[in-house]
């Protein structure tokens, strides 16, 4: 052997260091919800006795080593550096460690530990209970029954309407069911009486006109009159369309252009005389167009358009 300035001694024998066993990964063993989890201090062992055997074998900086002469250099088997090493155990604690971190905020959670669960690869295959039809409805059909033919219907005839009569008498008479509206003449006399209705009562407020000529006379019932009641005035019949138009008379009522010809008359007159001539043979005192009771010899002008000339008293009226 030869020494070295600091009076060190190679190895007289060849020195084989055999490294010890890489400790077997630790085994992680599935933590239930909730457990506590306890490292053990396997991976501290482990360094400790790596950083022994680096400091056996491996010698320090800046020391020569000493050689045999003729002897074989000893065989140093590689080892993985132990900062390596070190790193999978911490990964593998942090895991366990989130796991069990995991597993306790679950178990404070109960409302929502679905999501926590482990997944295993088995399908989970929801049934539904079977949906039974209700059994169907079965309508009893009923035969159509026969409706009899309707039994036809016989309309009774409306009962005829009475004829209006065209001619009457004395009496009351409902006018448009027994006579009909429209200008009647009768030969009059000296207890004629006549009056127009605006209703069947009989009362005086009843009457809507009335008169008592002295000799023939003309009259117009209206369709709005209800009845008209007549007395000692002979057979009344409808005003023709064309008369005589004569140009001399006397006492009456008579139609302009029919029963005596439009124009100028004159009678002697009197103390009982009077005349009037009218727009229509109502007999209403609005129809009046003019009148008088002269005393004495009288000319009147019967218009054209007159409908009527009353005269009573007066003599015989003559055309001059």
């Amino acid at each position: 052997m030869r020494g070295d300035a600091q009076g060190l001694l190679a190895p007289t024998a060849p020195v084989t260091i055999t490294p010890p066993a890489p400790a077997p990964p630790p085994e992680v063993v599935p933590v239930a919800a909730g457990a506590a989890v306890v490292a053990e201090p396997v991976v501290a062992e482990a360094v400790v006795a790596e950083a022994v055997v680096a400091s056996a074998v491996t010698p320090a900086a800046g020391v020569p080593t000493a050689e045999v002469a003729g002897e074989p250099t000893p065989v140093r088997t590689p080892m993985t550096p132990y900062y390596k090493r070190w790193s999978t155990w911490a990964v593998a604690a942090v895991v366990v460690i989130v796991v069990a971190v995991g597993a306790e905020i679950g178990g404070s959670h109960p409302s929502d530990t679905s999501s926590l669960q482990p997944q295993t690869g088995t399908a989970v295959t929801t049934t539904s209970p079977p949906v039974t039809e209700p059994p169907a409805t079965t309508r009893a059909t009923t035969p159509p029954t026969s409706r009899p033919a309707p039994a036809p219907t016989t309309t009774a005839p409306a009962p005829a309407t009475a004829a209006l009569r065209s001619t009457f008498g004395d009496g009351t008479w409902v006018v448009g069911k027994q006579i009909a509206a429209g200008t009647y003449h009768a030969a009059g006399g000296g207890d004629c009486y006549w009056a127009r209705e605006r209703d069947l009562s009989g009362g005086t407020s009843a009457i809507l006109a009335n008169d008592t000529p002295s000799g023939p006379v003309t009259v117009t019932i209206l369709p709005t009159d209800v009845g008209f009641q007549t007395q000692g005035c002979g057979t009344w019949s409808p005003e023709p369309a064309t008369g005589p138009q004569a140009t001399s008379f006397g006492d009456g009522v008579y139609a302009v252009g029919i029963d005596i010809a439009p124009g100028t008359y004159s009678a002697p007159g009197g103390t009982n005389c009077y005349w009037e001539r009218d727009s229509d043979l109502t007999g209403n005192s609005n129809s009046i167009i003019a009148n008088d009771t002269p005393t004495g010899p009288v000319t009147v002008p019967i218009a054209p358009t007159d409908k009527g000339f009353k005269t009573a008293g007066c003599g015989t009226w003559k055309q001059s």
